[in-house]
């Protein structure tokens, strides 16, 4: 038969407590929370009104607001002539004397910000200065089509601290015809996938440029390129950290004690 052992007890007890005080420590370990958005595709098309804008595109681009997420894109770049293409539902298409567009040469460049933005609220539990965002873009995509010479298009990231370039790309040719711009096979679409970054906080901007150049096997004296048709697609991921809930801290702790007391017990 067994017999009450205060000393026993006693140890059992003072380990109770010992498992308490752990709790403290315990609840500062914190979870990892992840949340990624829809995927948004924006196009736009280069119109009568001499800008970058979504007239042609709507119906076919994503919201740029879905749920707690917002991504903006604008885009600029001079009027060339009204021998364009039209970009309607984002297929390039003929646009003869009516289509419009813009273009870039050696001294001029197509410029575009790409804003994506966090709008929600964090848990009570959040820990603050941990969150932080990541702008994934899968592909910028423009057409583009040189005058007198294909020449070389590239992109590139202008955001300070994370510059970067794409490889050059050959565009089509309006073969020395302003009026060749308007036609849709005179265009091949430039793409780029750039590497992705994450920034502290909710909202992140990058900036975007582009640049032409002489195609060395085939030197031009004058690098002019044609464009319509720009595209932006990726998603958002928002990462922040929490202090896990108390009452599954407590759980824990209580149930370490009591397996704590029950071996000292026996």
């Amino acid at each position: 038969m067994k017999t009450h052992n205060p000393e026993k007890a006693r140890h059992g007890g003072m380990a109770l407590i010992a498992a308490l005080l752990l709790l403290p420590s315990m609840s500062l370990r914190a979870d990892i929370v992840t949340v990624v958005s829809s995927n948004f595709s924006l196009g736009f098309g280069y119109t009568s009104a001499a800008t970058w804008n979504t007239s042609e595109t709507s119906s076919t681009n994503t919201p740029t607001t879905q749920g707690d997420f917002q991504f903006l894109v604008s885009a600029s770049s001079p009027f060339l002539t009204t021998h364009g293409p039209t970009f309607t539902n984002r297929v390039l298409g003929d646009g003869g004397i009516s289509g419009y567009s813009t273009y870039v040469d050696t001294g001029t460049q197509f410029l575009s910000t790409v804003t994506a933005n966090w709008n929600g609220t964090f848990p009570t539990n959040f820990i603050p200065g941990t969150a932080t965002l990541q702008t994934s873009l899968t592909a910028l995509k423009i057409w583009a089509s040189g005058y007198n010479d294909p020449g070389l298009f590239r992109f590139n990231e202008t955001t300070p601290g994370h510059t970067n370039s794409s490889a050059f790309m050959i565009p089509g040719t309006a073969s020395l015809s302003i009026p060749n711009f308007g036609f849709a096979s005179n265009y091949v679409q430039m793409v780029w996938d750039p590497s992705d970054y994450s920034v502290s906080g909710t909202n992140q901007t990058r900036t975007f440029s582009t640049t032409v150049a002489d195609n060395l096997s085939n030197p031009a004296s004058y690098i002019l390129t044609a464009l319509d048709g720009y595209e932006v697609l990726g998603n958002v991921t928002l990462t922040y950290e929490i202090i896990p809930e108390p009452s599954a801290v407590l759980l824990l702790g209580m149930g370490s004690a009591i397996l704590t007391l029950s071996r000292r017990r026996l």
